[in-house]
């Protein structure tokens, strides 16, 4: 997962990364 994260340029990648986890969070709280 790291390794996806990193292949991703930069900024773009920590916040595309940073939103689908929080969409992984809310699901799984549901």
């Amino acid at each position: 997962m790291k390794a996806f994260i990193t292949g991703i340029s930069g900024q773009d990648g920590y916040y595309l990364s940073k939103l689908l986890l929080e969409k992984i969070m809310r699901y799984m709280v549901r």
